[in-house]
């Protein structure tokens, strides 16, 4: 998939809600998480699951939309902003 866009490594809690675990972008999802150094992590934390949206409004709306996720769902696998 060569489509730019932000993701996330999520798990399902125990009412079948999903959460997330790590949240990214890049300019070529397939790409980015076809290797991803932060994907083995995630796994051992519960992740099941990568969420994708496409996101081709350049990559400082790509930086945005990842900083807002981060700040609002705070994932165990990410940096702390």
């Amino acid at each position: 998939m060569e489509e730019p866009g932000n993701y996330i490594f999520a798990a399902p809690d125990s009412a079948g809600e999903w959460f997330a675990l790590y949240i990214g972008q890049s300019s070529d999802l397939g790409d980015r998480l076809s290797n991803h150094e932060k994907e083995e992590y995630a796994i051992k934390n519960g992740a099941t699951h990568i969420h994708a949206h496409i996101n081709s409004r350049g990559e400082q709306a790509r930086l945005d939309e990842e900083e807002d996720l981060i700040k609002h769902h705070l994932p165990l696998c990410n940096k702390r902003l």
